[in-house]
């Protein structure tokens, strides 16, 4: 395998129809880093930031000549690490960005992450350390990098962990807003409704994959 480091929006354009198709069969998905939404991301959110992103590729079986895109790394170049007067990387989160688990091709996950470690120890960009921020604590892609730094003997530890909020449906919406909300809020809830009707004919609807999102939603500026 062989890693291509891109710091350049032009340079990764080049490379979107291989990053879709990787996406498509990435071992753990992460929609923050597909093509899509982390190209405007780069544009937009990472200007004052030291980025590049790293490109993993791989023997294509089926075309010989031309290399697949087995992994994408988007990647912040840090000094100072905890207060270590170090050189570092890390999976780039910008504000919008609440999952940082890179696209890695499912079925060359051990061979995707050794070569992406063999370029962080001869790439003078690198540094002393790489921080894997924000991954599952659990799943696919949190266990083939485990498995790759026991086999590999790399040093690594674990600083911190969380539990993210998790979204468990009831029966229907009544049983779960009864679950949710405390006894003062429904009553608060049927008073608003109480006052809208007052102003004009309020109604409730709830939309289907297939409606116009847009005829439902109406914004009035302010002044």
């Amino acid at each position: 395998m062989s890693v291509m480091a891109v710091t350049t929006l032009a340079a990764l354009t080049e490379f979107l129809p291989a990053w879709e198709d990787l996406a498509a069969d990435a071992l753990e998905p992460n929609v923050f880093y597909e093509s899509w939404m982390m190209m405007p991301a780069l544009r937009d959110l990472g200007s004052d930031k030291t980025l590049l992103t790293a490109l993993v590729f791989g023997a294509n079986r089926a075309r010989p000549g031309k290399p697949i895109l087995c992994g994408v790394f988007p990647l912040e170049c840090g000094r100072g690490y905890k207060g270590l007067p170090v050189k570092f990387l890390r999976l780039w989160r910008h504000k919008h960005c609440f999952l940082a688990t890179p696209l890695i091709r499912a079925g060359c996950a051990r061979e995707t992450l050794e070569a992406f470690f063999n370029w962080l120890a001869t790439d003078a960009r690198s540094g002393a350390l790489m921080e894997f921020n924000t991954i599952p604590g659990e799943g696919p892609f949190q266990q083939a990098l485990s498995d790759y730094l026991c086999g590999s003997a790399k040093p690594n530890h674990i600083f911190k962990g969380h539990r993210r909020a998790f979204f468990r449906p009831a029966a229907d919406a009544d049983a779960y807003l009864c679950a949710a909300l405390s006894g003062k809020r429904p009553k608060m809830i049927r008073r608003q409704e109480k006052q809208l009707s007052a102003i004009g004919r309020l109604e409730w609807d709830a939309i289907t994959p297939d409606d116009d999102v847009a005829r439902l939603v109406h914004v009035q500026d302010r002044f």
